[in-house]
């Protein structure tokens, strides 16, 4: 089943679903005005972990996940700016996402490194960023269609009613949208890294505001 985090004013709190409808609140943690949170596996153990952007003090926060539900805070990266969408992409193929920022203009402006389960504290900036600087950090480039695999063969639409099948399909279509854009980055027909990035954050957000909207449509606001 899939669980959620939701952001309020001073804290993200998450719910861990419990049948295809109900969620309980798990956990409360404090942060300086969360605007976005992102379930990404930061240190690659298979349990999702948390990344929250904070224009509080103008950071992200993340959360590590000791596998059995219980998150405990890890990193707070400074980023200069207003923070808002978050977005992770798999920059080196080698199984570490990497997170990128875009700041509340909806502008991407940073890309922090993932070095064996921790994000690098110097981000890179997509604004100036090039394919050179992308070799830099990962290596030569892998062939055409090596680094995005096959389409996902998930179900982009809910296969019947409740919350969880309504979540399982708009992750799906995220997917479908994540990997489109891979596709194209492979055949060299994004002018600009930072492109790739935009694109990968607008998957994102659209994918966040549909789970948002699968569970908000059912469950009030606890």
């Amino acid at each position: 089943m899939i669980d959620y985090a939701i952001t309020q004013p001073n804290r993200i709190r998450i719910f861990l679903a419990i049948n295809n409808n109900d969620f309980v609140l798990a956990a409360s943690h404090p942060m300086p005005q969360p605007v976005f949170v992102l379930a990404v596996d930061i240190d690659g153990d298979g349990a999702l972990d948390l990344a929250a952007s904070c224009v509080g003090d103008s950071s992200i926060h993340t959360l590590l996940n000791d596998g059995s539900g219980f998150f405990a805070p890890s990193q707070t990266l400074h980023v200069g700016f207003l923070p808002k969408v978050l977005t992770w992409l798999d920059v080196c193929s080698d199984g570490l996402p990497e997170i990128a920022v875009a700041d509340v203009s909806g502008t991407p402006k940073s890309l922090f490194n993932n070095e064996v389960g921790s994000l690098s504290p110097n981000a890179v900036a997509l604004e100036t960023m090039t394919w050179s600087d992308y070799s830099d950090i990962c290596g030569p480039p892998l062939p055409a269609g090596q680094g995005c695999g096959s389409e996902p063969s998930c179900s982009a639409t809910p296969t019947g009613p409740g919350i969880q099948r309504c979540l399982v399909a708009a992750c799906c279509r995220a997917k479908k949208c994540r990997w489109a854009a891979c596709v194209i980055k492979d055949a060299g027909e994004w002018p600009a890294p930072g492109c790739y990035v935009a694109a990968l954050l607008a998957c994102n957000a659209v994918g966040a505001a549909e789970s948002a909207g699968c569970i908000f449509a059912i469950l009030p606001l606890r």
